[in-house]
């Protein structure tokens, strides 16, 4: 399911709107945590990084790599934060997009000609 928008890698550009909107409304609440924040701005660097470098797999890897990561950072949160359930609802929206997330940056990892042995995960 690979919709082209008229956008280079528009796979890595879908991927950072949907957790770009799933990520803002999970911060809609007085008490967010810091570290929720930071892997996400992280990831988000590392998607924009692939979108710029449109040959590179070292980007693509990184988002991967930070991607998989943020799937357990994010059940961490779940249990550390004391929020709202609007938040709450889309920090586990968040978390379970990351799944189907991480299926498309592997898709775009190996179209780039990159191996899932250079991110030591997989």
């Amino acid at each position: 399911m690979d919709f082209q928008i008229g956008i280079p890698h528009s796979r890595i550009f879908q991927i950072a709107a949907i957790h770009f909107v799933l990520m803002v409304n999970a911060m809609f609440t007085l008490r967010t945590i810091a570290a929720y924040e930071f892997y996400n701005i992280l990831f988000f660097i590392s998607l924009f990084w692939s979108i710029k470098e449109k040959e590179a797999t070292e980007p693509v890897n990184v988002a991967y790599a930070i991607n998989f990561a943020s799937i357990f950072f994010d059940i961490a949160v779940c249990f550390a934060i004391d929020t709202n359930n609007w938040a709450l609802a889309f920090i586990l929206l968040n978390m379970i997009f990351r799944v189907f997330s991480l299926k498309q940056i592997y898709e775009e990892m190996i179209a780039r000609g990159g191996e899932p042995a250079n991110i030591g995960i997989v």
